[in-house]
């Protein structure tokens, strides 16, 4: 964690302020752990992030963990984005859209589904949608999607009952660099069955990027002694191909740091 610390001297040089918490006996108000003080907010300019993804047919070809399965399709430009459901019952649901707009920015919007499978447009124009989620207090009935407007690109989706997407895929904003500081993947193989994971980038140009390759059966675990780097407008997908169609699920984790720090 030394990287860590000596990153926090330079934040608040002599200010322990933002680790004061409540404690009991005679440990130091100041011993928070640093990956604590990022979940409580305490730490301005660096956010944890954890990106999960499951996908129940995962084949031979590379894809992200995804709920749609298969090859992602990113916009070419932004645009407003349909929210839609596979069930006309869905109505009177909230989804939190979450995503970067033109410049990379980060944006979000929340929109009320009138009619499930009719669906409703954002007012915002996203050029990467990065998570789906509901919120409100109405329950979705079927699948959300959120895509383009005629819903031939799916951008992500909420399954029935689980609340919030699940994809392996994310767009770094601008101004900041994501550090991955750990990956999890896992399967239902067994015997002669194997799985492939990798990380792969796309850049603002279009040039794309296999940073690495590693098979696996049932687990894949990597934990980064040094943080590995994102930067900014990046486009990555955590991908992952099997030997048979296969059970995966995967787990990012990392930090998102503000450049200005």
């Amino acid at each position: 964690m030394a990287i860590w610390d000596s990153l926090l001297k330079q934040l608040q040089p002599g200010n322990k302020s933002l680790f004061e918490v409540s404690v009991t006996n005679n440990e130091s108000k100041y011993s928070t752990p640093f990956e604590l003080a990022v979940a409580r907010s305490k730490i301005p300019g660096i956010t944890g992030l954890s990106i999960s993804g499951y996908n129940s047919a995962v084949d031979t070809n590379w894809q992200p963990i995804w709920e749609i399965g298969g090859a992602y399709t990113y916009f070419a430009s932004a645009q407003q984005v349909r929210v839609w459901s596979n069930s006309a019952s869905d109505v009177n649901v909230s989804v939190l859209v979450t995503g970067l707009d033109s410049s990379y920015n980060v944006i979000s919007e929340t929109v009320l589904l009138n009619n499930g499978t009719t669906g409703v447009l954002t007012t915002n124009s996203f050029l990467r949608v990065n998570s789906l989620a509901t919120s409100g207090s109405v329950n979705a009935i079927g699948t959300i999607y959120a895509g383009n407007t005629g819903k031939t690109v799916t951008l992500a989706a909420i399954i029935d009952g689980a609340g919030r997407s699940q994809m392996t895929i994310y767009t770094v904003p601008a101004g900041y660099t994501f550090y991955l500081t750990q990956s999890n993947f896992y399967s239902n193989q067994n015997g002669s069955q194997y799985a492939n994971y990798r990380s792969f980038t796309q850049n603002t140009s279009g040039l794309t990027t296999k940073i690495l390759q590693f098979p696996f059966t049932t687990v894949y675990n990597s934990v980064k002694v040094v943080p590995r780097p994102y930067v900014e407008k990046t486009d990555i997908q955590w991908q992952c191909q099997a030997s048979v169609s296969s059970l995966i699920g995967g787990q990012i984790e990392g930090y998102l740091i503000s450049n200005s720090i």
